[in-house]
């Protein structure tokens, strides 16, 4: 059996791209994780990491019309873990 650990907590404040970059700074082996886990996952269903940024790509737009700060801090999340926006919105 698989033990998951929870992620561990950060302590962030600031804007919501600076939150985000200093979330991604101090979790970037546990976001490098999960999105490796995620991208497997998927592979194990046939979908490829092309798949992914067009699903990203999709949901995007919306979610920056619907809440443009959360984007922010999801772009910041990636900048600080060193992966991709895409992955972010995976995960």
């Amino acid at each position: 059996m698989t033990t998951v650990t929870p992620f561990p907590l950060v302590e962030i404040a600031g804007a919501p791209k600076a939150r985000g970059t200093a979330y991604g700074e101090q979790a970037r082996g546990r976001i490098g994780a999960s999105v490796a886990l995620y991208a497997a996952q998927l592979d194990r269903f046939g979908f490829r990491r092309d798949d992914v940024g067009r699903f990203s790509g999709i949901f995007l737009p919306r979610l920056r019309q619907w809440a443009p700060d959360l984007v922010e801090e999801m772009e910041g999340i990636a900048s600080g873990a060193n992966v991709d926006l895409s992955s972010i919105v995976l995960v």
